[in-house]
């Protein structure tokens, strides 16, 4: 089983954002191949697939109910949640999912975007990305603009951070052209 934790302060975007891409995401690739083969005329017109095409994606019981069987199929978990990195709670949302490491409970990678902006929730985020993975090997990616306009945070007072708490970062993409970007993966010894 696959089990795939996602996390955002906020639970309306969770709810509102993360869940109708992953939704789209699914319908969009070769998983979901047999519902849209199954649908007849209807009175709910499915958009055909087709990335380069905007269009709205009607999210129907029907629907619903054949996403969460490609999930059982491809035997993937879904786990939404919300709050500050603060009151996360690693071990119980890993109990969840019954990962044994060493007899430590982790994660195999840990993925993170547009989280490095304000410098007050860096320590937080460090802290649960460090005890989110072990020894064993992992991914720890994360993905930012170099520089965050008006509030302070950025990817150099990252790796700073990172790196006074005996960690390592290293550039494996780098966007310079228009916004700065960069995605970072982060090693822990």
């Amino acid at each position: 089983m696959t089990h795939i934790h996602l996390q955002d302060y906020n639970d309306a975007v969770l709810q509102l954002v993360t869940l109708p891409n992953i939704l789209l995401n699914w319908y969009m690739s070769p998983a979901s191949a047999s519902f849209r083969e199954s649908i007849t005329s209807s009175e709910v017109s499915f958009p055909p697939v087709d990335s380069t095409a905007p269009d709205e994606l009607p999210i129907t019981s029907e629907l619903v109910a054949a996403f969460q069987d490609s999930l059982l199929a491809f035997k993937i978990s879904l786990r939404f949640f919300a709050g500050s990195w603060e009151t996360f709670d690693l071990q119980q949302s890993l109990s969840l999912t019954k990962q044994e490491a060493n007899g430590d409970r982790t994660y195999d990678m840990v993925l993170t975007s547009e989280t490095i902006y304000r410098v007050e929730s860096l320590s937080a985020l460090i802290e649960l990305m460090k005890k989110a993975v072990s020894q064993h090997e992992y991914q720890c990616l994360v993905a930012a603009k170099v520089l965050y306009f008006g509030v302070g945070g950025g990817v150099s007072e990252f790796v700073a951070r990172v790196e006074g708490q005996s960690g390592r970062v290293e550039t494996v993409w780098e966007k310079s052209a228009g916004v700065g970007r960069k995605i970072m993966q982060v090693h822990w010894p």
